[in-house]
């Protein structure tokens, strides 16, 4: 289940997004670990098929070479919709997926 995104007023960030930038910070540093070139070839090709958290764990993955992907694009998470701290329901995509309308 997607946790709901809090109705905020005009120019306001969703709660998620600010959450998920925090969560996120550590990662974004000059002197965080970048992906290897063979880890982040390995990741593209197994998110080519939307993963969960534990799915992406089950072919080998740590958890912070995951969250490295998010933050050099290598993977793909709602970061508006989704927290980043409750990953039981989590899913790493290729790209972004359509709304639904």
């Amino acid at each position: 289940m997607q946790p709901e995104s809090v109705p905020n007023q005009a120019g306001e960030l969703p709660h998620e997004l600010i959450d998920n930038e925090r969560f996120l910070a550590d990662y974004r540093l000059s002197g965080a670990p970048r992906l290897s070139a063979v880890t982040r070839q390995r990741l593209e090709e197994a998110v080519r098929k939307s993963r969960s958290l534990e799915e992406l764990l089950d072919l080998g993955f740590t958890v912070d070479e995951l969250y490295m992907g998010v933050v050099h694009g290598v993977v793909y998470v709602d970061l508006k919709r989704e927290l980043l701290r409750e990953p039981q329901n989590l899913l790493f995509h290729s790209r972004a997926l359509p709304r639904p309308r």
